[in-house]
């Protein structure tokens, strides 16, 4: 998977589903812990892996977030900070 790097400092990724979709209005509850999308009931999940994400994201300046409608899957963003090469090595 490849990134698109937006500018010197940000490099994001898109990932698509073909999923059910998420409702514009649950769509920021969805990364709140124990959340879980209304039309979700009938798979199985707890509502904590996208709570982490975003938690991981934004302690390391990241952000995480999803566009989508009911019934044509999802895709869900994230940017990373994107590091020089030289910055590894020091």
């Amino acid at each position: 998977m490849d990134g698109k790097v937006l500018n010197d400092h940000t490099i994001q990724y898109a990932i698509t589903d073909n999923g059910i979709g998420i409702d514009k209005k649950e769509q920021d509850e969805i990364f709140e812990l124990f959340s879980r999308s209304k039309n979700a009931n009938t798979f199985e999940g707890s509502g904590v892996g996208l709570a982490i994400v975003k938690r991981i994201l934004d302690k390391h300046h990241g952000r995480v977030w999803v566009e989508s409608n009911v019934g044509s899957g999802a895709t869900f963003f994230v940017n990373f900070r994107r590091y020089q090469e030289t910055e590894y090595l020091n």
